[in-house]
C-alpha cells in the first residue's frame, strides 16, 4: 500500500492528515526509572521522502513488544498528537492499525524533516513566553492565583503570583494523559471530570491543611489529580463531575496504587499555581475511560491489580450482611459475570453498590476499577474506587449480546472455582451440573489429605429446614470476631477467641437442610451468609420473628422450600474420633435462571454425537 504523500511535512508543521500511512523506519525501546511506567518505543515514522521523530505510547507500543509491529511495519495512524519536548517535534502515536507487519525494505531514501522546532504559526503551549499584561487584568475564579499561608511566626514570604497564571488556556495546545511524565514542566490536558471526592481536613503541625482528589480522563487515557491546601479550597467548589476542564501546571508524580484504581502510573498534585478552566469548546470525549481485559486474562493476573471489565451477568446473589473484625457491619452481594472470552468469574460489590445492582441477569455491565483476589482461586472484589455501568455505549455491548444470543452460556467456564476438575467434568458456569448421587460417588472419593474439598454444582430443591429440633439454627456470636461465645449462665457473654465480654452478643446462622433431587436426597450445611441468601433474613432478625410470631417464623421456613435452586457445593471428607465421614456445605446458592440452564442442557445435548438412523 502507498504511504501517504507528503505527510510528514504536513504533520510537522502544524496541519493534521487525516488517518496519514507511513512507514516506521526504526524503533527502540524507551528506558524508563520507573518498572511500572507504561512501556513506549521511540520510534521514527516516514512517509517515503521525509521521516520525524515519534513515541508509541502504551497500546501501540504493547503491539512492538508483543511483535506484531515491527522495524520497517506499515501503519495507518488512526489517533495522534503533536508536541514539542526540548524544542523538538515530536508525534505522539495513541492509535495505529497495521497496514503490513513487517516490510521488506524502506521505502525510499527519506531525508529527516529539517525544520524540526515547533512552527511559528502554532506555537506550543508555554505560559512563560507570554508578555505579563502591564495593566491588571480581571481574574477569573478558576485561574486566580492563591497565596499559601504561612504559619507561626516565620519570616519566610509567600510565594509571589506568577504572572503566568492569568495567560488564558488555549484548548488547541492540549496534549494527551498518556502523554504526561514526571519530565513534563509546562504543560496542558484537556479532560473530563469523571468522579470527584470530598474535601477533607487534616491537622498538620502547622494547622489544618484540605485536600480532595478527582479522576480526569481524555481519548487517550485516565489520570488522578490531587488538589492540595490552597488549591483544594479553590477549585473544590468549581469542579463539577462530567464536565470538561484545560488544567495546566501541577507535579506529575508516581501513583500510590493503594488509594488509586485509574490504569496510570502517575497522578497530578495540583498546587497554588496550577491552573482550572471550564473548556466552552464543543469536544466528543468519553464519559468514562475503560481499560478492558478480557476474563480469560485474569487468570495470570496478580493478586490486588487492578481491572476493568466488560460482561454479560450471569447470575447475582441476595444482598447479604456480615460483620467485619472492627465491628463494621457490611453489605455483600455477590455477581457471576461471563465474557465472550468463555470465562466467568466471581464478582463481590459492597455496601450500596451492593444494594442497587439491578437484580436483572444476563444484561451487559462494565466494571471499572476491581481489584483482582486470590480467594476461590481468583475473583475481583469493588472497592471505594470502583464503578459500574449497565449496558455501556461501547463496542463490545452489541458483541457480547450476540455472543450470548448464539449460545454462549454453554461453552462458559469459571476462574473461580477449583479448576482441577471434578467428577462432571470441566467446571461450565461455576462448574458442570450433576445429580445429588453422582456427587455423592464423586464425593466418596475424596480422601483426608484432601484439605480444600472438592466444589459441584447441583440443580436441586430444599425440602427441610433444621429438620432436627435439638440443632439450634444459630449460635451466639461475638460481634468482634464472629466466634462462639460462652455463657457463665448470666447474662454475660465471653469470647474466648479475642476477649470480649459483654451481654449484648450477635447470631449466626449454621442451618443444617436436606436437598432433594429426582436422584436421591443430601444433608447439606449453610453457613451464615448463605443461609441469609436462603431466608432472605438474616439471623438476628429471624431470631427476633420467631420470638415475636411462630406463625410468622414458620411461614418464613416454609417459602424458602420447594423453591427450585442451582447450589454450588464443597464437599470435604473430615475424621471425627477416627471416623471418616464426608460433609458437604453449601458455597452459594441461587435461584436457577432457567434460559441459562436451558441453553447449558442444549451444549450438553449437542455434545453427543448421534447417528440418523439408517434407513432400510
Amino acid at each position: 500500500m502507498a504511504l501517504t504523500s507528503h505527510c510528514i511535512e504536513q504533520m510537522y508543521v502544524g496541519e493534521k492528515p487525516n488517518r496519514p500511512v507511513v512507514q516506521l523506519i526504526s524503533l527502540k525501546h524507551a528506558l524508563s526509572v520507573d518498572k511500572n511506567a507504561p512501556k513506549r518505543v521511540k520510534c521514527n515514522l516516514s512517509d517515503g521522502s521525509h521521516f520525524g521523530a515519534g513515541v508509541l505510547t502504551a497500546e501501540v507500543a504493547a503491539q512492538v513488544i508483543n511483535e506484531k509491529i515491527r522495524t520497517n511495519a506499515i501503519v495507518r495512524l488512526t489517533n495522534y498528537t503533536m508536541n514539542t519536548m526540548m524544542g523538538t517535534r515530536l508525534c505522539l502515536i495513541l492509535g495505529a492499525e497495521i497496514v503490513e507487519e513487517e516490510h521488506a525494505e524502506k521505502i525510499g531514501e527519506p531525508v529527516q524533516w529539517e525544520n524540526g522546532k515547533a512552527p511559528a504559526q502554532v506555537p506550543e503551549f508555554d505560559p512563560s513566553a507570554s508578555p505579563v499584561a502591564k495593566e491588571p487584568q480581571p481574574k477569573s475564579p478558576l485561574t486566580a492565583h492563591v497565596h499559601s499561608r504561612t504559619a507561626g511566626n516565620y519570616s519566610a514570604s509567600p510565594p509571589q503570583a506568577d504572572p503566568r497564571a492569568n495567560v488564558p488556556l488555549v484548548s488547541g495546545r492540549a496534549m494527551p494523559i498518556t502523554a504526561l511524565n514526571p519530565y513534563s514542566n509546562r504543560w496542558l490536558i484537556k479532560v473530563r471530570v469523571t468522579s470527584k471526592g470530598d474535601l477533607r481536613t487534616f491537622e498538620t503541625k502547622t494547622g489544618a491543611m484540605q485536600v480532595f482528589h478527582m479522576d480526569l480522563c481524555d481519548e487517550s487515557g485516565e489520570i488522578r489529580a490531587t488538589a492540595w491546601r490552597e488549591a483544594a479550597e479553590k477549585f473544590f467548589p468549581l469542579i463539577e463531575v462530567g464536565k470538561v476542564y484545560l488544567v495546566a501546571r501541577g507535579q506529575l508524580k508516581l501513583a500510590n496504587k493503594k488509594f488509586s484504581t485509574l490504569n496510570n502510573a502517575y497522578e497530578i498534585s495540583l498546587n497554588f499555581d496550577s491552573q482550572i478552566e471550564v473548556c466552552d469548546d464543543e469536544v466528543v470525549m468519553p464519559k468514562i475511560h475503560y481499560s478492558f481485559v478480557s476474563i480469560s486474562e485474569i487468570e495470570s493476573k496478580p493478586a490486588n491489580a487492578i481491572v476493568d471489565i466488560v460482561g454479560i451477568v450471569n447470575s447475582i446473589s441476595q444482598t447479604t450482611r456480615l460483620t467485619s473484625k472492627a465491628g463494621k457491619e457490611l453489605v455483600k452481594r455477590t455477581l457471576n459475570v461471563a465474557d465472550d472470552s468463555g470465562k466467568s468469574i466471581e464478582l463481590t460489590l459492597w455496601g450500596a453498590q451492593a444494594e442497587n445492582f439491578p437484580e436483572d441477569n444476563q444484561q451487559v455491565v462494565a466494571f471499572k476499577g476491581l481489584r483482582v483476589t486470590e480467594w476461590n482461586q481468583r475473583s475481583l472484589s469493588a472497592s471505594m474506587g470502583s464503578s459500574y455501568e449497565v449496558h455501556p455505549e461501547h463496542d463490545a455491548t452489541e458483541r457480547l449480546k450476540a455472543w450470548w444470543a448464539d449460545g454462549g452460556a454453554g461453552n462458559v467456564q469459571s476462574i473461580s472455582v477449583d479448576t482441577r476438575g471434578s467428577a462432571g467434568g470441566a467446571s461450565q458456569d461455576g462448574g458442570a451440573r450433576l445429580d445429588l448421587q453422582e456427587m455423592q460417588q464423586a464425593a466418596e472419593m475424596l480422601s483426608e489429605s484432601d484439605t480444600k474439598g472438592e466444589f459441584f454444582t447441583v440443580r436441586s430443591y430444599v425440602s427441610r429446614i433444621n429438620p432436627r429440633e435439638e440443632s439450634p439454627m444459630w449460635y451466639s456470636s461475638c460481634p468482634k470476631c464472629n466466634k462462639k461465645v460462652a455463657s457463665d449462665g448470666t447474662s454475660i457473654c465471653t469470647c474466648e477467641a479475642c476477649g470480649w465480654s459483654g451481654d449484648e452478643c450477635s447470631y449466626r446462622y449454621m442451618l443444617a437442610l436436606v436437598a432433594v433431587d429426582a436422584s436421591g436426597s443430601q444433608w447439606l450445611t449453610a453457613f451464615n451468609e448463605q443461609a441469609t441468601a436462603l431466608l432472605g433474613k438474616t439471623a438476628p432478625e429471624l431470631k427476633r420473628i420467631k420470638e415475636q410470631s411462630q406463625h410468622e417464623f414458620e411461614e418464613i421456613i416454609a417459602k424458602a422450600t420447594w423453591q427450585p435452586l442451582t447450589m454450588r457445593l464443597r464437599a470435604k471428607k473430615e475424621s471425627y474420633n477416627n471416623v471418616a465421614r464426608t460433609k458437604v456445605h453449601v458455597v452459594a446458592p441461587m435461584k436457577t435462571n432457567f434460559v441459562a440452564e436451558s441453553k447449558l442442557m442444549l451444549a450438553d445435548i449437542a455434545k453427543y454425537d448421534l447417528e440418523s438412523p439408517s434407513t432400510a
